[in-house]
């Protein structure tokens, strides 16, 4: 019987999920994957106006506003990786779309500080900006958080081999392929789309993989906003995280590709990674 696959648009890319054990009621859990992707993304995207993240925009910059438990969980673990990665993990976003105002927190309130962006209270579960230009975009948290509970799905349906993929970019292997005792994954050489420069070989791992956009048009995009610049990281390279964390996996990348070639000793506070640098300017292949 042939491994089971469905897919489906979610979180601005394709999600594709194969399952492999066949006595499995498959549809169901891929049912609930999909439900859970479109609840994260109905809450953490900022584009969405029905979303936390939409609403924390629009009136954190004026005012202390309420959130819920699983966003406070989400707010602490960003300072925690941001103040991990020194800074180079940052979900704030400065906005000109904003007229700006200064919000004067209260003196008695006890807030942890995110670049100085975010007031944010995790016993009283508020948050503020300390003025209304800042905003949260949570694109290099959300695919990481997303796989974090695919994994669990997967693991209370006793799914013990499966291929998880948001756009080839965000990787969960669990497992192994049904032919073999590994999933072997190529990483998209984006100069050259037919050759792949790297296979990982990966059991109950993830990738994630961040940088440049080769569009079809042959022109290129940069989306990855340096924390300390403000602006794009203008460099035809990518950064893939191999680790048994899909989250670390998405924020080592995207912290790493912000900081490119400045000073990244905060690995030191990381220990489950292995990383592969490709510079396509160079065209040579660089791995650390």
């Amino acid at each position: 019987m042939l491994p089971y696959h469905n897919s489906c648009y979610a979180m601005g890319t394709r999600l594709n999920v194969i399952i492999v054990e066949p006595l499995l009621d498959c549809d169901l859990i891929f049912d609930e994957i999909v439900r859970e992707v479109d609840r994260l993304e109905a809450k953490l995207s900022r584009f969405s106006e029905s979303s936390d993240v939409y609403w924390i925009n629009q009136n954190a910059g004026y005012r202390s506003i309420q959130i819920d438990a699983e966003m406070g969980n989400i707010l602490s673990l960003c300072i925690d990786y941001y103040e991990r990665a020194h800074g180079a993990f940052d979900i704030t976003l400065p906005s000109k779309s904003h007229t700006r105002k200064t919000y004067r927190a209260p003196a008695s309130q006890k807030y942890s500080r995110l670049s100085d962006d975010i007031l944010f209270d995790s016993e009283r579960l508020t948050v503020a900006f300390p003025n209304s230009s800042i905003q949260l975009d949570l694109g290099g948290f959300g695919k990481g958080y997303a796989m974090q509970k695919i994994k669990s799905i997967l693991k209370e349906n006793s799914v013990q081999n499966a291929l998880v993929s948001f756009g080839e970019s965000s990787i969960l292997a669990t497992g192994r392929h049904p032919y073999g005792d590994c999933w072997k994954i190529g990483i998209e050489n984006s100069w050259h789309f037919t050759r792949s420069p790297c296979v990982f070989e990966l059991t109950d791992q993830s990738i994630s993989t961040s940088g440049f956009q080769r569009r079809t048009d042959g022109t290129v995009g940069y989306h990855i906003i340096n924390p300390l610049t403000l602006r794009p990281v203008k460099a035809t390279s990518s950064i893939t995280v191999q680790s048994s964390d899909p989250l670390e996996a998405e924020i080592l990348s995207t912290a790493l590709f912000a900081s490119l070639d400045a000073d990244t000793t905060f690995l030191d506070n990381f220990s489950d990674y292995h990383i592969l640098r490709i510079n396509y300017n160079e065209d040579q292949l660089m791995e650390s």
